[in-house]
């Protein structure tokens, strides 16, 4: 069966999956309830997303699906961590200039 003209092939990035749970998530409070397993760092995205990033590009992909987990932007309400802005602002940056499409 062919694919639709055009199409988009990518990749998605779970934050959980990517970083693992933030402390301010209600993952982590499942988490520590013993109801999900300890998810760490998850994969390792969040450390090394722009190797992962370059990979997905170098795969032929050229889209990308991230999630930004909310509860790592704003760990209580009102307040923002400028420095998960700042490390968000720098993965949509990576996958830019690996030159990906960002959804």
């Amino acid at each position: 069966m062919p694919f639709p003209t055009p199409f988009a092939w990518g990749a998605a990035v779970s934050s959980t999956t990517a970083e693992g749970a933030a402390p301010a998530s209600d993952w982590r409070d499942w988490e520590r309830q013993g109801r999900a397993p300890y998810s760490g760092d998850g994969n390792g995205f969040g450390a090394r997303y722009r190797n992962d990033l370059r990979a997905v590009a170098e795969a032929g992909l050229g889209h990308v699906r991230l999630c930004l987990d909310w509860s790592r932007l704003e760990p209580e309400n009102g307040r923002r961590d400028l420095r998960a802005v700042d490390h968000y602002l720098q993965v949509l940056t990576a996958a830019k200039d690996a030159g990906l499409q960002v959804w």
